[in-house]
């Protein structure tokens, strides 16, 4: 009797849990939903105007409905993540509309205009037209939730004219002694110029004769205008790294392909290890010389 009433318990413990939380599941998932292209690099004059497309895809078994929204977009941080600017009050870019509903399993192909003032400074200007949806009709028993998903591509507008470019390490930095390798990597590249760069950039570290010992790429990103993107690497080996090593970093950015580099040094030595080597030695001297005292 006490096990069939223990198992009913549990029977209605279960089907509570499953019926509060079940909604709340469906709630928070995701809507189906994506956008092509993601990124898109638009050239334009000022005084002038273009077009370009942006494509919502719905790959969900039911319509989804939302608005359109154009927002200008930066990058303030070191890793490269966009933020959009909210009510940021964008003229240069138009949309045709700014609700759409998107049949299951379909497309809405949305033409933006982009009319570029005649007294605009060349450079890069970086907008998004975004999708947003707080339509629930893709969820289920989620009455009440207010769920809101948004799919933002992001336009980089390129104004024609002379762009200034320009680009710093800001920092190259290791520590400054290190027991073993490999040895970590700081950089920082700074882009103080008018537009986006991608810089390919090469780390290289020499032992104390000179000799190349390893290299490493860095990933190539862009670099918004005033930011800084932070990069963390590791050169060399574990074992087998003694002495003063140099590292040098070659970057070369922008369409003129112009040059920077910059060099810092790091100490490596196994100082744990290399005691533990001299204690054997003076050990095994000294057993020497009392087992040479024996013996006589």
């Amino acid at each position: 009797m006490n096990i069939k009433i223990l198992r009913f318990i549990i029977f209605i413990i279960s089907t509570t849990i499953i019926t509060v939380i079940t909604p709340e599941i469906f709630a928070q998932a995701p809507v189906p939903l994506m956008v092509s292209p993601a990124r898109q690099e638009i050239s334009v004059n000022p005084g002038e105007e273009t077009n370009f497309n942006v494509r919502f895809y719905n790959l969900s078994d039911l319509p989804v409905s939302g608005i359109v929204r154009v927002a200008n977009f930066t990058v303030d941080n070191s890793q490269g993540n966009p933020r959009i600017i909210e009510n940021s009050n964008q003229t240069w870019v138009t949309i045709p509309y700014g609700q759409i509903t998107i049949a299951a399993n379909d497309k809405v192909s949305l033409q933006a205009k982009v009319k570029v003032p005649a007294d605009t400074r060349p450079g890069g200007y970086y907008v998004t037209v975004y999708f947003e949806t707080t339509d629930l009709s893709l969820k289920k028993e989620s009455v009440g939730t207010n769920v809101s998903v948004r799919i933002s591509p992001l336009i980089y507008v390129k104004v024609g004219g002379l762009i200034f470019e320009k680009a710093v390490i800001s920092r190259l930095s290791t520590p400054n002694f290190v027991e073993y390798g490999p040895v970590k990597v700081t950089t920082q590249i700074l882009n103080q110029g008018d537009y986006h760069i991608k810089p390919r950039a090469v780390l290289k570290i020499f032992n104390t004769f000179g000799r190349l010992i390893d290299q490493i790429g860095l990933k190539e990103e862009n670099i918004f205008p005033k930011t800084i993107r932070n990069y963390e690497n590791s050169l060399g080996k574990k074992f087998l790294m003694i002495g003063r090593y140099k590292l040098l970093i070659t970057i070369l950015y922008g369409e003129k392909g112009q040059l920077l580099e910059s060099t810092t040094y790091v100490w490596v030595f196994p100082w744990r290890a290399a005691l533990i080597i001299i204690i054997t030695i003076i050990l095994l001297f000294f057993l020497k010389i009392k087992y040479c005292k024996m013996k006589l």
